[in-house]
């Protein structure tokens, strides 16, 4: 009994703190309660004696708890996530596999029950809920977590046009926040976001003796030769912006500078509209949506806003004859009910982010991504990655 009475002293400490802490985390005390009342429970002479004279029931209790408390972890606290591509190289590479914090921001609720770890196989298994797949069942729900998103972190999220396909970026718009990236550098309200040193931009070196250079192309695994517009002995580099200082003491190197993207690429670029004529490389100015933000219904704002009103808002909007009827009604703005965030992969050149998908609106958020647990390459493990942090 006084060991029961000291176990639920220290829980009590510790509720007490977390409503010191932030007192939105509900969600928290209500677990706390859960655990205390198991340890009373389980402490329980008469009920250890029961469970001893029925094992059944005992193991069957016992597993249902494994099983309950697995999906409980995957739901509301961590997960693991591979990486199988280079868009955030240096930070994280192909072959990274990553631990997934939903504590940070709030974990969020699932929305069927083909979001439910486990439990959604019966459903994928029956043919007639299959049917159901794309079916929001539950509206939109976040648990409040510790810390809000903030620019540069690594956000692990579902793509916005597929929200099977699961990405990871970094944060570099928030919701209200008026972006601009100009010259590959990131504006954020008029004032650049100071890059992480892991971040890549395409580079153009130009050789004056092409010979002596092809160490540096076998080490920076640059792309194939090529010829440009009569212009030879140049390769184009990923480059961090201390790969370029180091270069830049070699004779063999004329130049090194930016490779930009040519004009007209519109077509590729969210909005995906010639009314905004941007390149991944030059880009915005863009305001990311945010809860409470009231836009007017014009041309240029229903193209950079429809999508998000469309999927995200449960909302309808449409324009005819430059008149935007939203849920059948003729309105002359719009107010936002979400936020929204614009994502970017340090690999700038070589990732589909914010720029070409548009919009991350916070419902599909999964976590911050905190550790790399380990990495594998074809040679192997890569020892140097270990319980790497992620920043």
């Amino acid at each position: 009994m006084v060991k029961l009475w000291r176990f639920i002293k220290t829980i009590l400490f510790i509720i007490s703190n977390i409503f010191l802490l932030k007192k939105r985390l509900y969600w928290i005390l209500a677990f706390l309660i859960i655990v205390i009342i198991i340890q009373i429970i389980s402490s329980n002479q008469t009920i250890k004696t029961w469970a001893k004279q029925h094992p059944f029931v005992s193991n069957s209790f016992f597993i249902l708890s494994i099983f309950i408390l697995s999906i409980s972890i995957r739901l509301t606290t961590i997960d693991i996530y591979s990486i199988t591509s280079g868009s955030m190289e240096n930070t994280l590479v192909s072959g990274d596999i990553m631990l997934i914090s939903k504590l940070s921001y709030g974990p969020r609720l699932p929305s069927s029950p083909f979001k439910i770890p486990i439990i959604n196989l019966f459903f994928y298994l029956n043919q007639s809920s299959r049917k159901n797949v794309e079916k929001v069942w539950w509206k939109h729900k976040r648990l409040a977590g510790f810390v809000d998103l903030r620019h540069n972190d690594v956000v692990v999220f579902n793509s916005p046009d597929n929200t099977e396909d699961v990405l990871i970026k970094r944060c570099m718009g928030l919701p209200g926040d008026t972006i601009l990236i100009k010259d590959d550098k990131v504006f954020s309200n008029g004032k650049e976001i100071t890059p992480k040193s892991t971040i890549k931009i395409l580079s153009r070196i130009v050789f004056n003796n092409f010979a002596k250079a092809s160490f540096i192309m076998d080490s920076l695994n640059g792309t194939k030769y090529y010829s440009y517009y009569g212009q030879k002995n140049y390769y184009t580099f990923s480059l961090t912006s201390k790969e370029v200082i180091a270069l830049k003491k070699y004779n063999c190197i004329d130049s090194i500078y930016v490779e930009k993207d040519q004009p007209n690429t519109s077509s590729f670029i969210f909005p995906f509209n010639p009314l905004f004529p941007w390149t991944k490389d030059d880009y915005g100015p863009i305001i990311i949506p945010s809860k409470g933000m009231t836009i007017q219904m014009n041309k240029s704002n229903y193209i950079l806003y429809n999508y998000a009103i469309n999927h995200f808002e449960g909302s309808r909007i449409s324009e005819i004859n430059n008149r935007y009827f939203i849920n059948g009604i003729e309105s002359s703005n719009y107010i936002f009910r979400n936020n929204y965030y614009f994502m970017l992969g340090d690999n700038r050149n070589f990732s589909i982010d914010s720029r070409y998908k548009g919009f991350i609106p916070d419902q599909n958020i999964i976590g911050k991504a905190i550790l790399v647990l380990f990495s594998n390459e074809q040679e192997g493990l890569r020892w140097r990655r270990f319980l790497k942090v992620i920043n």
